[in-house]
């Protein structure tokens, strides 16, 4: 059943190279990664999917997990070992694929993203009040489990924006020292959609990342 979900959805692929899997955040679809796309592609084999319910993908019935989203990208990997590029709540996903399939997850750029658990920083009040009718049950799940990060091995990159109304800063400060082997950097003046707000920044930082972490 797992695997068939994964082969419903919408999914492109373009480029030669090391695969490299992009996962977007809460209700965004693989247009989030626009900027992106036609850059990773001139090196990696760049794949996008549309998310669960969004873009081109199917509506699913009921509640699904985390967990469950990140199985639908080891569907969509179907045994390749790529570089994982994702934001937000497709950071969340990230994480629990590199700790679940670890075979599969080369190295993790994880922008805009957190752990969850006890020592999470919420969002402030007036934020939280416009999410509250369109945030996933998925996400307050994660956040209430969080994610044991510190058994991830991987070479990580955490990028985040100090003025990230979303997930707030701290969190990733927070989740870049729990990491085993992490890269940090902070973006001056940027908010939650770094890869929008600032591409040719965030490629440049993402491209140096993956050709240091592809080296044997």
């Amino acid at each position: 059943m797992r695997a068939e979900v994964a082969s419903k959805l919408y999914v492109e692929e373009q480029g030669d190279g090391d695969p490299l899997l992009l996962i977007e955040g809460l209700g965004q679809a693989m247009w989030a990664w626009r900027e992106q796309v036609p850059v990773f592609a001139r090196q990696f084999r760049t794949i996008a999917f549309d998310t669960r319910g969004t873009g081109r993908s199917p509506v699913p019935e009921g509640l699904y997990s985390i967990a469950d989203l990140a199985e639908d990208a080891a569907g969509i990997l179907a045994g390749r070992r790529a570089h994982v590029v994702a934001l937000s709540m497709g950071g969340y996903v990230a994480l629990t694929l590199a700790l679940a399939r670890p075979d599969l997850v080369r190295s993790l750029v994880l922008t805009g993203t957190g752990a969850g658990g006890p020592d999470r920083v919420p969002r402030q009040p007036h934020v939280r009040r416009v999410f509250a009718e369109v945030h996933a049950t998925a996400c307050y799940g994660y956040y209430a489990a969080g994610c044991e990060v510190e058994r991830i091995e991987t070479p990580a990159l955490v990028v985040h924006g100090d003025e990230d109304l979303i997930v707030p800063v701290e969190n990733g400060r927070m989740r870049a020292g729990r990491l085993s082997n992490a890269e940090y950097v902070e973006l001056a003046g940027r908010g939650h959609n770094v890869m929008l707000e600032d591409p040719e920044t965030f490629n440049g930082l993402v491209l140096d990342f993956l050709s240091r972490s592809a080296r044997p």
